[in-house]
């Protein structure tokens, strides 16, 4: 015990000499400057501070010299110079010396209820209250306060605020109510139509020392989810959005200056000169129309039936308000013969139909033509009247005692997914099993949504396809739903793998990839992060999660996948850098903080932190108002949580309904 004591209370000393000395071995400097933040904590928490006008607090630049918060009224971004955690020393008020709480936290308790009586006691010295207001001017002093959000009804999202990988530049984003209406809603034959509300979304690049907006790139008449980051994904310089209305992933870069260039969109074309090779088959088209007319004289009098009643398939759609892309494609037609393909206006369930493989130049025709899929599965989707086309079938629905055409077209990254899926069924040697259930599935696969997105590296991108339940409902959590993750190149546009939400094989390459999945938020190494793949208290963190889950009520296998592997994909920057979260130093409650930057519910009783290595108790910090439990009785409190990523200062702020945010500073007094 004597040992134990004097190891705790001479650490810092002896972890100060050996830096001095320089005698640790190579490359492992971040693993000695881990091991002195043992040894410097927090020890002091100052409860309800009063924060100048109600600003929300969001997060600390990567190298901790300012503090980036948002206005009350949501349209203005306020960065503050933070003067260090030292520059406060205790106050007089505090029973005991600075120095007599720092020996009582580092002597270690013989058992827990000597710890419990420990904290009790200490209590009185480690917790004061903003009295006279002036704490948050002794932490931090304003540098300046720009609007950026200028529009009528405009916001920035108080939960959306990413630095770029350079350090040099923020990323905000604001929305606003939409007032577009008609065609412009619906830019693809793929875009959704089950969204009730749709705004208008901005996206800012703010320097962060000047606050001078750089660039913007605003998308009317969408839906992006920006709440922690949800629908962006930031690699390098690669920042991409997700528009789940349209479908599509708008991939930009970030120059050095703040400029944002556009690089490629995916979702209705997977290439970029595929419009293109569209465009030349529209041209083609219009041609062969034209000659009919002029053999004719009467507007495809003489093509026969066929031909009629697809020109008038073709005003119905437009009529409709279909997308123009819709409207100028190729007719469902056999330009060589007057027979009807299966699949045409004849009732029933419309199939598909395979190409034709009679030559190279057939095959490129039908690679650049749309393809139709029934969409019976998703009834609430309502989509436009459709012709099929080249390879396609019309698919007639009941509904309302009205026959109506309707069918959903496939995007060109859903019908890589889908030829994914078809060549896997082929080649699987079953006796046609995995063909015939591929048959069977169809129209589920096809109905998939994309959700989630992430980019993983220059080269790929990993998707989530989730069914409409997830962007029109928030009923069921995401755990609990089925969604498919898609590996997808870049390069080649091809689908390189798919995976359940609730395979083991996904499962396993998380535990073995988590750091790389999680990237790096900014250039060169990130000192302080602990995942399943490279910390084993994090791995084993993990298995007891599984094994709670597994043994739930309504639990399971599956279910205890599903609940892992609905981090995925990792948002960027969603997982706080600092030192004191590091599960590899510090053992604590992750049910009550983590390094995951998501609101907690808060607990009546403080949070302890406890040393890896001895198993002492090193701080604790007491996100809860004072007095304890003040107009706050039934009513659930959740608690987030801002640290510094290098010193000793925690920011926490209980949230509690109906009620102004209860914010506290944990830091390190001076002696």
């Amino acid at each position: 015990m004597e040992t134990r004591r004097r190891s705790a209370t001479h650490g810092v000393f002896r972890s100060l000499w050996n830096r001095e000395l320089g005698g640790a071995p190579p490359n492992t400097n971040f693993l000695t400057a881990r091991q002195l933040y043992a040894h410097i904590t927090p020890n002091l928490t100052i409860h309800n501070v009063d924060v100048p006008n109600n600003c929300v607090m969001r997060r600390f630049t990567p190298d901790g010299e300012y503090l980036i918060a948002f206005s009350r009224s949501q349209c203005a971004v306020q960065v503050y110079d933070f003067h260090g955690p030292a520059c406060v020393e205790r106050p007089a008020s505090a029973s005991v010396s600075a120095s007599a709480s720092a020996s009582s936290l580092a002597s270690a308790p013989a058992t827990a209820a000597d710890d419990d009586d420990r904290i009790k006691d200490t209590a009185a010295e480690e917790e004061l209250t903003d009295k006279n207001g002036d704490t948050f001017a002794r932490f931090f002093s304003i540098k300046y306060e720009r609007t950026i959000a200028h529009g009528p009804g405009e916001q920035l999202c108080k939960e959306f605020c990413i630095v770029t990988s350079n350090k040099k530049y923020m990323i905000l984003a604001s929305c606003a109510p939409s007032t577009t209406t008609g065609e412009e809603v619906r830019r693809y034959p793929c875009s959704l139509t089950c969204i009730p509300a749709l705004d208008d979304f901005t996206f800012y690049t703010v320097h962060i020392d000047t606050g001078k907006v750089a660039d913007k790139r605003t998308f009317k008449a969408d839906h992006i989810s920006l709440s922690h980051h949800i629908g962006v994904s930031l690699y390098g310089s690669l920042f991409a959005v997700l528009s789940t209305q349209n479908q599509t992933i708008h991939i930009m870069q970030i120059k050095d200056t703040g400029q944002i260039v556009d690089v490629r969109c995916i979702g209705w074309l997977n290439h970029e000169d595929d419009e293109l090779v569209l465009a030349r088959h529209r041209e083609a088209e219009d041609h062969y129309e034209q000659t009919l007319r002029s053999r004719s004289g009467l507007f495809l009098s003489s093509a026969g039936t066929r031909h009629s009643n697809s020109a008038g398939l073709r005003r119905k759609i437009t009529m409709q308000s279909a997308s123009a892309w819709y409207d100028n494609g190729p007719a469902a037609m056999d330009v060589d013969s007057d027979t009807e393909s299966p699949g045409g206006s004849q009732g029933g369930q419309g199939f598909l139909v395979a190409p034709s493989v009679s030559g190279v130049a057939q095959q490129e025709a039908v690679d650049a033509t749309y393809h139709q899929v029934p969409n019976v599965s998703v009834p609430q989707v309502a989509r436009a009247p459709s012709v099929g086309l080249a390879g396609g079938a019309v698919a007639v629905q009941q509904a309302a005692g009205n026959t109506e055409e309707s069918c959903a077209p496939l995007s060109g990254i859903k019908q890589r997914l889908m030829a994914y899926l078809f060549r896997k069924a082929y080649s699987t040697d079953d006796g046609g099993a995995a063909l015939r259930h591929f048959y069977l599935t169809f129209v589920q696969f096809a109905s998939l949504v994309i959700w989630k997105m992430q980019i993983i590296d220059e080269s790929h991108l990993l998707l989530k396809f989730t069914n409409t339940d997830a962007v029109v409902s928030r009923q069921l959590t995401e755990a609990a739903q089925t969604a498919f993750f898609v590996l997808y190149n870049l390069t080649t546009t091809e689908v390189v793998a798919v995976y359940e939400n609730a395979s083991e094989e996904m499962l396993a390459l998380y535990e073995r990839h988590a750091d790389e999945l999680r990237g790096l938020p900014f250039d060169g190494q990130t000192p302080f992060t602990s995942c399943c793949s490279n910390s084993v208290h994090a791995r084993e963190a993990l298995r007891r999660q599984q094994h709670a889950v597994r043994h739930a009520k309504n639990g399971g296998q599956s279910s205890s996948v599903k609940r892992v592997l609905a981090n995925l994909p990792f948002c960027p920057q969603s997982f706080h850098e600092s030192p004191y979260l590091d599960q590899a130093l510090f053992s604590y409650d992750e049910k009550m903080v983590s390094a995951l930057d998501r609101p907690k519910q808060c607990q009546d009783t403080p949070i302890k932190f406890y040393l890896r290595s001895t198993g002492e108790m090193r701080f604790r910090i007491n996100p809860n108002p004072q007095p304890a439990g003040r107009g706050s009785k039934g009513l659930k409190r959740f608690a987030t949580f801002v640290p510094h990523p290098t010193l000793p200062f925690i920011i926490s702020m209980q949230h509690t309904l109906m009620q102004p945010a209860a914010v506290n500073f944990h830091v390190m007094a001076a002696v």
